[in-house]
Parts: C-alpha cells; sequence; structure tokens
C-alpha cells in the first residue's frame, strides 16, 4: 500500500515513545525544535545519581524544578525530536 503518510508515522512514533517512558514513570513528554523536557511522577525509578552524573558529563541536560528535566537541543525536524527523546530515554534507563 506504500508508505506512511507523515501524520500516521508521527502518530506511531509519538506512541513508541509513550510506552518506552512508561517504565521510568514519565507523566508528560514535550519536544520542541530547541529542547525536550520531560516529567516525572513522584519518586521515579531512576537513581537520583544517575541524573546528577548526566548533568554533569552533558551541560545541555538541566534540571527545571525537582520532578522536571530538560535537554537543550537543536531539533527542526520530527525525526532529530524522536532521536533526542530516544537518547534522553536511553541515557535514564538503568
Amino acid at each position: 500500500f506504500g508508505e506512511l503518510p507523515p501524520q500516521a508515522r508521527s502518530l506511531l512514533d509519538g506512541l513508541r515513545l509513550r510506552l518506552a517512558s512508561r517504565p521510568l514513570r514519565i507523566v508528560k513528554l514535550d519536544a520542541t525544535a530547541e529542547q525536550v523536557t520531560v516529567l516525572f511522577e513522584a519518586n521515579p525509578p531512576i537513581e537520583p545519581i544517575r541524573i546528577i552524573n548526566l548533568i554533569q558529563k552533558d551541560r545541555n541536560y538541566r534540571l527545571a524544578g525537582q520532578d522536571k528535566l530538560s535537554l537543550k537541543r537543536h531539533c527542526p525536524t520530527l525525526a532529530d525530536r524522536v532521536a533526542a527523546v530516544k537518547d534522553l530515554l536511553r541515557q535514564l534507563k538503568p
């Protein structure tokens, strides 16, 4: 039947990212052209030292409150945003 339309691809990418973020207890994920922000539930299953090491290793990561982490990265296309979110999730997984 051919390739998926961009809207369908976007929907599937979004659903895959939501499923991948569930084990980390991410309740909100926002990816714009300039940054990716994740909002965690209370007491996520991530060691705090892991987030601290991530922030110290890469200055593009920042805490935005006690339950929000942001990654400053230029992502002009949808594919770039999906890749940035996947990278962030990979960094946070235990």
